[in-house]
């Protein structure tokens, strides 16, 4: 997922709340989409988000 890769800056396929800051749509919402709250947003949180929030199953 493109929204997704782009602000992970390091590449490491998760993102730091550092790494969001850039993107002015996902830093708002940073808290609401790190469901385990330990800093640190995957793919898998996002996509969880996204279909609890939004009611969409965005392919992986």
């Amino acid at each position: 997922m493109g929204a997704f890769r782009q602000p992970d800056l390091n590449g490491d396929g998760r993102l730091t709340h550092e790494e969001a800051r850039a993107d002015v749509n996902f830093s708002p919402r940073f808290n609401d989409i790190d469901i385990n709250r330990d800093g640190i947003v995957t793919h898998g949180e996002l996509l969880r988000y996204l279909q609890r929030t939004c009611g969409v199953s965005p392919a992986a």
